[in-house]
C-alpha cells in the first residue's frame, strides 16, 4: 500500500503591485457603487465605534506610534484647503474657532485672593509687588493656561520657538559663566529666570521683540482703568502711613527713636500740554527713610547710655578735648590690615581678568581680613513721603522737620522726648547745626532741638574717604 504524500505548505500570496492612482480610482469607484461619497466614508470610518475591525484599524492614529502619519493627514487637508482664497478663509476661521475653544476652556479660579485670582485695591499688601509673589503668580498663570502662554510667546518671538530661545539663552549664559572665576561671589545670586526677559544675541531679534512688547504694554496701559490705578496707589499709601506711625510710637522704643536718613532732591512736575498759566514746575524737596537698629544689637547696649542727658554731656566734654595728631595717624596693626586689604583686592582683580594661578599649593588670599564681622540681616526700612523745602537753609531744614513730625503721628513734645539720630551728608548736618544755634536760648527739647544728633551717613562717609584716597594717589 502506497504511503500518502506529505502535506505541502501553501505559498504566501500577496496582492499584485498596483499603482497608487489605480488604487484611488478603484476605491472611489467602489465607494460610488455603494452610493457614498469620499467624505461620507471618512466620516463613517472615524465615527464608527461599534465594529471591532474598524476600531482596530485606527487604534494607533492618536498614539505616539501613529501620530506622525496622522499629522501628515491633517497637514495635507490644510494644503488642500489653502489652494483657493475661499478655502484659506474657511481654514483660518476653523483654526480660530478651535484656538478660541482651547483658550476659553482653562480658566483661573474665580473668587477673591488667595483662593481665587481676583485682587481688590482695598486688600493689597506690600508683598503683592515683591519679586517672589510676582513670580509665583506668573508660574500659576502659565500652568493653568499653557496654550495661551505659548501662543503669546510665539507671537512675540516670531518664527523662533519658545523652547529654542530658552535653550539658546541658557547655553549662552552657561558659556559666559564658565569663563568667569569659579569663586565669583556673583554666582551666588538668586536665579531670576521667569521674572525678567533675557536679551537675545541677535540685534534684529532684540529690536523686533522690543517693538512688539512696547506695543503690547501700550495696549494694556490704554485699556487699564485710571481710577483703579489711583485706588491701588491710595491703598498702598495708606498702608505706608500706618507703618510709619507704628514705627514712631513711643511704646515701640522709649529709649531711642528710629534713625532718620535724608537728603535733598529736586523733582519736576511735568506738564505735557503747557500754557501760559499751566507749565512745568521744579520743586526743591527732601526724601527720607527710617531704619531701626537690630534688636540683637540693642539688647547688648546699656539703656542708661542712650539718653539725651548723656548725649549732651558727651558733646560738652568733646569741646574740652585736646586734639592731638596721634588720634588721626595709623597704628602698626591698622597699617598691616590696610596693606592686606589692598593686596587681596589686587589679587582678586588679577585672577578674575588677567591671569590664572599655576601652583595650587600657594594660597592666594582674595578676601580682605575681617575687622568686626556682623551677622547679615535685612534692614527694616520705611520710606517717608516726599517733603517740599524752600531751599538749602535753616528755614528749609525746619520745614523738613515739620513734615517728619507730621508723618510720625506724634506731637512736637512727644517727638523730642527720645534721642533722635539723623544721618545725612556733611552740608545737611551743617545746616541743621545752624538751625540748632538759632534756637538758643531755649528750655524744652522741642524748641532747642537738643535731643537731635546729626552724623554723616555711612554712604557719605565712605564717599569722603574714597575721595580723599583718590586725591592722595
Amino acid at each position: 500500500m502506497a504511503e500518502p504524500a506529505p502535506p505541502t505548505s501553501k505559498p504566501c500570496t500577496r496582492a499584485p503591485k498596483v499603482a497608487k492612482c489605480e488604487k484611488n480610482t478603484s476605491i472611489c469607484a467602489l465607494i460610488q457603487s455603494l452610493n457614498w461619497s469620499t467624505k461620507d466614508f471618512m466620516l463613517a470610518f472615524l465615527k464608527d465605534s461599534k465594529h471591532q475591525d474598524v476600531a482596530i484599524s485606527r487604534r494607533y492614529w492618536v498614539t505616539d506610534q501613529g501620530w506622525d502619519s496622522t499629522k501628515d493627514l491633517l497637514l495635507t487637508t490644510k494644503r488642500l484647503a489653502q489652494r483657493h482664497i475661499k478655502g484659506c478663509e474657511h481654514w483660518e476661521a476653523f483654526i480660530l474657532s478651535q484656538a478660541t475653544e482651547i483658550v476659553l476652556s482653562p480658566k483661573p479660579p474665580s473668587g477673591l485672593s488667595p483662593g481665587g485670582s481676583y485682587y481688590t485695591t482695598s486688600s493689597l499688601a506690600s508683598t503683592f509687588f515683591s519679586k517672589d509673589d510676582r513670580a509665583s503668580r506668573n508660574e500659576a498663570l502659565i500652568s493653568r493656561m499653557p496654550f495661551l502662554y505659548q501662543l503669546l510667546c510665539a507671537k512675540i518671538q516670531g518664527n523662533k520657538s519658545y523652547e529654542d530661545s530658552t535653550i539658546t539663552n541658557a547655553a549662552a549664559i552657561k558659556e559666559e559663566a564658565e569663563e568667569d572665576d569659579a569663586h565669583d561671589p556673583s554666582d551666588e545670586m538668586e536665579d531670576l529666570d521667569g521674572s525678567i526677559l533675557k536679551k537675545s544675541s541677535n540685534p534684529a531679534i532684540r529690536r523686533r521683540v522690543t517693538e512688539r512688547v512696547s506695543a503690547y504694554l501700550n495696549y494694556i496701559g490704554i485699556s487699564s482703568s485710571r481710577r483703579t490705578a489711583h485706588a491701588a496707589l491710595k491703598t498702598l499709601g495708606t498702608g505706608a502711613i500706618e507703618k510709619i506711625k507704628a514705627r514712631f510710637k513711643l511704646t515701640q522704643s522709649s529709649i531711642i527713636a528710629p534713625f532718620l536718613c535724608y537728603n535733598n532732591l529736586d523733582f519736576e512736575e511735568k506738564v505735557h500740554m503747557g500754557s501760559l498759566s499751566h507749565d512745568s514746575r521744579m520743586f526743591h524737596g527732601t526724601w527720607a527713610y527710617i531704619h531701626s537698629a537690630s534688636p540683637s544689637l540693642l539688647g547688648k547696649l546699656d539703656p542708661a547710655e542712650l539718653t539725651i542727658d548723656v548725649l549732651n554731656n558727651a558733646l560738652h566734654s568733646g569741646t574740652k578735648m585736646t586734639i592731638r595728631s596721634s588720634m588721626f595717624t595709623s597704628t602698626v596693626e591698622s597699617t598691616e590690615h590696610w596693606g592686606k586689604a589692598l593686596k587681596s583686592q589686587i589679587v582678586w582683580v588679577i585672577l578674575r581678568y588677567i591671569a590664572k594661578p599655576v601652583d595650587g599649593r600657594v594660597k592666594l588670599d582674595k578676601s580682605p581680613p575681617v575687622v568686626h564681622p556682623i551677622s547679615p540681616e535685612d534692614p527694616n526700612t520705611n520710606v517717608l513721603k516726599l517733603m517740599i523745602a524752600s531751599d538749602n537753609s535753616a528755614a528749609g531744614v525746619g520745614e523738613v522737620f515739620t513734615g517728619v513730625i507730621q508723618q510720625s503721628g506724634l506731637t512736637p513734645e512727644e517727638f523730642h522726648l527720645r534721642l533722635q539720630i539723623i544721618e545725612g551728608n556733611l552740608a545737611s548736618c551743617n545746616i541743621f547745626e545752624t538751625l540748632k544755634r538759632q534756637r538758643c536760648p531755649a528750655v524744652a527739647n522741642h524748641e532747642s532741638l537738643n535731643n537731635v544728633f546729626t552724623v554723616p551717613g555711612a554712604a557719605h562717609t565712605l564717599w569722603n574717604v574714597s575721595q580723599a584716597i583718590f586725591l592722595t594717589h
